[in-house]
């Protein structure tokens, strides 16, 4: 049920009913996945920064933009749980205030779900959010280079005996297309 609320929503946002322009692109950065572990018998969290990366596609709407956009990060190695890749499948909308300089701050947020490289407590994916903000510089009319950060917080997991609770910093530059 999930999947399909997110996909609906992704959808929504994504209507060109109220777009003026296309937007599509990529970015490339360094992602510091957490795991919070918290047990009946101890609590630690551990962090591993690797390598992310985006492809986003979506429209421009006045000072608004919404994206759908894939996120993939370099599966990172966590002592209780081996190997884990946290990729996501997103639905973002940002707010671009209309400033005249050569660097346009942005806002944005987003939803979705999360897809786990291995099982966490019996699941495989979980609900997604995340909030964040950058700048962007036009160079040229159609091509923009948008560098930011967002905190990427994914839902509470919980098995028999321990609760996991992963998490995401993202820092990335990227290219974003606009026609």
């Amino acid at each position: 049920m999930r999947k399909i609320i997110v996909f609906l929503c992704v959808f929504l946002m994504t209507s060109s009913s109220f777009a003026t322009n296309l937007n599509f692109g990529f970015r490339l950065g360094g992602s510091d996945q957490q795991m919070k572990q918290t047990s009946s018998f101890s609590k630690h969290a551990e962090s591993e920064t690797d390598f992310m990366g985006s492809v986003f596609a979506g429209f421009k709407f006045g000072v608004f933009r919404a994206e759908a956009e894939y996120i993939y990060r370099i599966k990172g190695e966590f002592t209780d749980i081996g190997e884990l890749g946290m990729n996501s499948i997103m639905g973002n909308l940002y707010f671009q205030p209309p400033v005249r300089s050569y660097f346009k701050p942005y806002f944005m947020g987003g939803a979705g779900i999360t897809l786990f490289s291995e099982d966490i407590g019996g699941q495989k994916d979980a609900f997604t959010w995340c909030v964040g903000g950058g700048f962007a510089s036009e160079i040229s009319r159609n091509l923009f280079l948008d560098w930011g950060y967002r905190y990427v917080r994914m839902e509470e997991i919980n098995d028999t005996t321990t609760t996991f609770e992963p998490a995401s910093h993202d820092f990335f530059v990227g290219l974003r297309f606009q026609f």
